[in-house]
This record gives C-alpha cells, sequence and structure tokens, in this order.
C-alpha cells in the first residue's frame, strides 16, 4: 500500500452556494383538493434556465394554492388565489388572478385551471402538490452514495454544455477538484473557471448583450458594461428602418431578465402606449415569446422603472438566430438569444431612455484563470497547478461521447489536499477485510466503499513530526464546531493512485498516539486513526 492522502476543508456546503445550468425534472406528485368549486388546477414544472438558479434543494417540496377573493366573480379570470410552500410561514403572493393560461408561480412552476360546470370556485378552495428533487443540485454534497445530480431535460443531450458554479461569498484556497461517481465519457471536455473579483458569478463567455441598429450600420458588443453602464442608452427604438434592437444571449434559456438601476424614465412622445416586444428564435425566424410580463413599464409605458421581465419557456426554442450586418460574426452559435425592443401602438417615438444597469441571472466578467481536467473513469482526481484562490467558480462540462440525455456527478469536491510523505506501511487492527471493497449500490452502480459501512477501520501509521502535525491539523479541519459533528473527506491508500480509489469518508475519533519511537527516528510517531465510510445520517 502506498502513501495516503486526504482532501478535506471543501468550502462546498449548501445549495445557496451551488448554481447549475439546469438539473433533471422534479418528479410531480398528484393534485389533491379540498372545497366546492367546480375547476380543476393543474401544474407544470420548468427545470431549466433562470428558474433553476433558486430551485430549492430540498427532497421533497408541498405547494399549497388557495382561492382568497371571489368578489369580482368565481369563474376562471374572476376568482383571485394566494400561493405559499408548505415549508413557508407566509403566502408568498395574494390576489393573483385565476387563469387558463400558465401562471408563474417561482423557481419554474406554474399552476392554471380548466372551467368546470356551474360555480368554477368558492372561497378558501385549496390545492395541494408535492415536487421530489432526486437528482437536484444539493446531490452534489449529499454525501450518499445512492444520491447523484443529474443536468438535462426532456429532448436535451449530453453533448450540450452544462455547468456547476460555487459562489462562496469570499476568496477561498483550494488545490485539489474532485468529480466522484460521473457518467461521463472519455470524450468529455472539462474546464474549472475561477474569479477572483467581488462579483457573483461573473463568467463572460456564458452571457453577450449586443446592441445592434436593425439595417446593420450600427452595431456595439455592452456585454462587458452590461452590469453598469452608466446611462448609456437602452437601445430601444420603434421598430423601423431606424431601430436598435438588444439581443441578450445565455448558454442555458432563461425565462427572466431583470432591468435595475434605471437613473430616470424613458420619456416618450405622442398617444398611445410604448410596449416592450420580445422575441427568440425557433430555428427560422424570430417569434413573439408567451405570456410575456413587463415590471418596468408604469402608466401603459415600458421601461418606466426598475423591475423584472418574465416569459414563459418557448418549446422551440433554437441556440443562435439571425442577426444584422456586424453582429452576425459576433454571435455564439450555441447560445440561446431573445431579440429585444419597443413598439408604439399609435405614434410614439422615443426621445430618452436611461438604464444604468442590466442584468440576467449571471453575471459577466471573464474569468481569471482556467483548469483542464483530465478524465478517468468513475471518478475525477485533479490536482490545481499550484494553490488557487478565487472567490467563484464554474466547472463547465461538455461531452460529445456520451449517449445519455444527462451528466450525472455523485459528489463534487473543491478543496485541500494533504498528502503524508513518511507513513511507514499501514496495518489494519480491527477488520480482516480489505480496507475498501467494491460495493453494489441500489442504483446498480458499483462503489468503492472504506471496508464495512456499520463498523469503523483503525488504521495505525507511522509518521513523521510534519507528517503527524499535519494529520492533526486535517483532523481538527474536519470537526464542524457548530454542528458538533465531524465533516467528510475523501481518504486516499495512494496518493498516487487512480480518482476511482477515493473513499469518502469521516474520522470515527481522535487521532491517537501510542507510542514515540525516539527523536532519531524518521517516522517516529506511531499513531491509530479511525475511519468510518460517510454515508448521510451518519456523519
Amino acid at each position: 500500500m502506498g502513501l495516503p492522502a486526504f482532501f478535506y476543508a471543501t468550502p462546498v456546503g449548501d445549495d445557496t452556494t451551488v448554481r447549475v445550468s439546469c438539473q433533471r425534472e422534479p418528479i410531480a406528485g398528484f393534485v389533491t383538493k379540498t372545497g366546492s368549486g367546480s375547476a380543476v388546477m393543474s401544474f407544470s414544472v420548468d427545470a431549466q434556465g433562470s428558474s433553476m438558479r433558486t430551485l430549492r434543494g430540498y427532497e421533497i417540496e408541498e405547494y399549497i394554492v388557495q382561492v382568497n377573493d371571489v368578489s369580482g366573480g368565481t369563474e376562471v379570470g374572476q376568482a383571485k388565489f394566494r400561493w405559499r410552500r408548505a415549508s413557508d410561514s407566509t403566502w408568498q403572493a395574494s390576489g393573483v388572478t385565476t387563469s387558463v393560461s400558465a401562471v408563474a408561480l417561482s423557481d419554474g412552476v406554474s399552476v392554471w385551471w380548466t372551467a368546470g360546470s356551474g360555480a368554477d370556485f368558492a372561497s378558501k378552495d385549496e390545492w395541494r402538490f408535492r415536487l421530489v428533487h432526486p437528482w437536484g443540485k444539493g446531490r452534489l454534497f449529499s454525501r450518499d452514495p445512492n444520491t447523484k445530480w443529474r443536468s438535462g431535460l426532456a429532448g436535451a443531450t449530453a453533448a450540450q454544455s452544462a455547468y456547476v458554479s460555487l459562489d462562496w461569498g469570499a476568496s477561498q484556497t483550494f488545490d485539489a477538484i474532485i468529480l466522484h461517481d460521473h457518467n461521463l465519457t472519455s470524450a468529455a471536455v472539462l474546464t474549472l473557471k475561477g474569479y477572483t473579483g467581488t462579483d457573483p458569478e461573473p463568467f463572460l463567455d456564458d452571457f453577450q448583450i449586443m446592441k445592434v441598429r436593425a439595417d446593420g450600420t450600427s452595431y456595439d458588443d455592452k456585454t462587458r458594461q452590461g452590469l453598469n453602464e452608466d446611462g448609456a442608452n437602452l437601445g430601444f427604438s420603434p421598430q423601423g428602418a431606424s431601430t436598435f434592437y438588444d439581443f441578450i444571449g445565455r448558454r442555458a434559456a432563461f425565462t427572466t431578465i431583470t432591468v435595475a438601476g434605471i437613473a430616470a424614465a424613458a420619456v416618450f412622445t405622442g398617444s398611445g402606449a410604448m410596449q416592450l416586444v420580445v422575441q427568440y428564435w425557433n430555428g427560422s425566424a424570430w417569434t413573439a415569446v408567451s405570456n410575456l410580463t413587463d415590471g418596468t413599464a408604469s402608466g401603459g409605458d415600458t421601461c418606466q422603472q426598475d423591475g423584472t421581465v418574465t416569459f414563459d419557456l418557448p418549446g422551440d426554442w433554437a441556440a443562435g438566430g439571425s442577426f444584422p450586418a456586424g453582429a452576425a460574426n459576433d454571435d455564439v452559435p450555441e447560445f440561446y438569444y431573445v431579440r429585444i425592443s419597443v413598439v408604439p401602438t399609435v405614434d410614439k417615438v422615443v426621445t430618452t431612455i436611461d438604464d444604468a444597469e442590466r442584468t440576467v441571472p449571471y453575471a459577466i466578467t471573464a474569468a481569471s484563470f482556467t483548469e483542464t481536467l483530465t478524465w478517468e473513469t468513475g471518478t475525477i482526481l485533479h490536482r490545481t497547478t499550484g494553490t488557487r484562490t478565487a472567490r467563484s467558480v464554474r466547472l463547465v462540462i461538455q461531452d460529445g461521447g456520451n449517449t445519455d440525455v444527462y451528466h450525472q456527478i455523485h459528489e463534487f469536491f473543491v478543496g485541500t489536499e494533504t498528502e503524508l510523505s513518511t507513513a511507514a506501511p499501514q496495518e489494519e487492527t480491527r477488520s480482516h477485510d480489505p480496507i475498501t471493497s467494491v460495493r453494489t449500490l441500489v442504483s446498480g452502480a458499483d462503489h468503492e466503499v472504506l471496508g464495512n459501512v456499520t463498523r469503523p477501520v483503525s488504521l495505525r501509521l507511522r509518521l513523521s513530526d510534519a507528517d503527524r502535525n499535519s494529520l492533526l491539523e486535517v483532523h481538527a479541519d474536519c470537526f464542524d464546531s457548530v454542528g458538533a459533528r465531524l465533516k467528510p473527506f475523501f481518504f486516499a491508500q495512494d496518493r498516487d493512485g487512480a480518482g476511482a480509489d477515493l473513499v469518502l469518508a469521516v474520522f470515527a475519533g481522535p487521532v491517537r498516539t501510542l507510542n514515540d519511537l525516539g527523536i532519531g527516528s524518521a517516522a517516529r510517531w506511531e499513531v491509530e486513526l479511525e475511519l468510518e465510510e460517510a454515508v448521510k445520517g451518519r456523519s
């Protein structure tokens, strides 16, 4: 057996630090209803794009929808409702009008009604439904070998790029990256990008704003200015030969655009309402999005105030688009774009639009460094080029050889490695089994485990002063004083071994010093440590 290594001090802790480009759709449960109204409620969930940046990582999530106002009528389109999650202490929204079309709640969840016979609604009619998230982003650090994060959607392919982003809110140092129990093929291209600035998720290559004149005579890439345009013209003007369009593109499809920091309302002349136009590319033409809501509108005119623009996710949204001359060579073919302009309903014209800031869910500064990970079957272990420091990192995955419709990872580790350099041959003292063995999971996959998961494995090592101190530091760092428990780490029997040999473990007890062999000994200290496989609920 070679010299051991410990991978620990991971700053990944909960799903508030992690964002993913998409994840596998939740499993939807049945709708249950109480009340006398005849309308039937249905729901759907969008597992793609901007909705997924806030989708919670709970295993089961229950939604409650309740009719709270029938003063305007008892039919669909007249009655109003409120909604909340069962885990919420207050209603998230109230007085929302019922509709036969999808009404967005949050996190990609929408509801709608089909009218029945008689009164569709009665006061306090209530519906409940549940979503189960077996492949959510929280699975990336669940410590349960039977669960995994899965990207992808119905109709998608794993050849499409996906990403996992971590934003710690402050600088972190790391020197090792582990993708544990994955389904990636040898054709996979894996790139880790890091950023050392202060903005959240500032990755330029996943977001683009282009301001283009319709006749192609004027073009400006606003991407780098997108978070702080300092009064630059928003670029919208009435449709016609002199129209300026804004094209907003992202690597993943999205349904939300936030307009923030408007220094002054747009000024229009003439009568009638000036309205926002948002179109997507369907593969052959720019087409109006469905169920557009414009939170920037006031008094009938768009761009009057900060607000959020939302729309339904198009089912036929195609990457790329048709762009005016000047922009056609600057678009990113795999991006999903919307084309934005304004249109007068009567005779209005734009005189000024002063916009200080425009964002979509992810920010837009170039990465400070990149690391290319080398593929390994089962588990990938990557040691960075020296110690890296970053506030945010993003793992970009492209796997053209994958025949699945998703990427799959059990654990995503970004942290610190400690290698022992002088450990004498080890011996196991409390089991006749090998230190590690292969166990078949309920999912059918083979998984490297540490001895028997029902009892600790005890190891004796002979260590130098420096290695003993390093081991004690690892043990101290893996203790969560807040939760009063030992945090998991990856253990390698042989630091030079393959990633597939890594085991996710916890210390089952203290590091005990058994014997001092004397100052003259290179491996002076004989120590004993107990390890146990990290399984959810046991660490």
